[in-house]
């Protein structure tokens, strides 16, 4: 007990954690019968589990306590046994959040481009309108009265004059609209406006991934300017819903021991 409260004290100087990790105490057996010169290992076999230790003598008064060091040292033989499978599993754990994050990060970065291109296209169409319709007017005034043609004239490059003026603020205030679209406070708002659900259900999985989502995704933005976003297709997201639903969900039906399969 003095030896392993001496270890933990000294691994929680140099571990940066509240809680220190498992310390499996255990030993290493040797061959009584060679002596303390021979040390001759006997490790146990790799296809039996932990037989009743009986390489003492049964009168020994310290033989309970190496039996359970006996248990404690087995236990860390099946666990490295059993890293290979980890490593697999975490393996496909990583596959899972690798999609998942990407799914979040297509659907955020197509919902924020779509909000700029529904901008873009508002203005061009009001621009669009302005020029049209003052054109149009001074045409239908042309054609009912012929005399008033320097009306019309005027009217129509009026007309045209605003639809330059109209395209050309709503440009600028479009600029101002994409510095305001990397920014954390509007990247928020249209996370909770996509995952309106989720967030009302305080889906906490959901939102840790959007904490790890919301930096690259405004990385994005900034790099390479919210006009120039890639388009997002419906059947990417599927793909991504595939690997998260089927086959992610099918490796791990695989690498499962053949033991938890029967």
């Amino acid at each position: 007990a003095r030896a392993y409260g001496s270890l933990c004290w000294n691994l929680s100087k140099v571990i940066p954690r509240k809680d220190l990790p498992r310390i499996y105490t255990m030993y290493t057996p040797v061959d009584l019968d060679k002596g303390n010169a021979g040390r001759d290992l006997q490790f146990q076999d790799q296809n039996r589990r932990p037989e009743p230790f009986n390489t003492l003598d049964a009168d020994l008064s310290w033989k309970s306590s190496l039996q359970d060091l006996e248990a404690t040292r087995q236990d860390v033989i099946d666990e490295v046994r059993r890293a290979p499978d980890r490593r697999i599993d975490n393996m496909i754990t990583h596959l899972d959040d690798s999609a998942r994050l990407l799914r979040m990060h297509l659907i955020m970065s197509e919902a924020v481009r779509l909000d700029f291109h529904f901008a873009r296209r508002k203005i061009l169409t009001t621009a669009f309108g302005v020029g049209v319709a003052g054109n149009v007017v001074s045409l239908a005034a042309l054609y009912l009265v012929p005399s008033v043609w320097t009306f019309a004239a005027v009217l129509s490059g009026s007309s045209i004059a605003g639809a330059a003026g109209v395209y050309l603020f709503g440009n600028y205030q479009l600029q101002d609209k994409a510095k305001e679209m990397a920014s954390d406070a509007f990247l928020e708002a249209l996370f909770h406006r996509i995952y309106v659900r989720e967030v009302a259900d305080g889906d906490q999985f959901v939102q840790s991934l959007w904490h790890r989502v919301r930096l690259q995704l405004r990385s994005a933005i900034e790099t390479i300017g919210v006009g120039n976003l890639p388009k997002v297709s419906a059947g990417d997201v599927r793909q991504l819903d595939a690997i998260v639903d089927d086959e992610c969900a099918a490796l791990r039906r695989r690498a499962a021991p053949q033991s938890r399969t029967k």
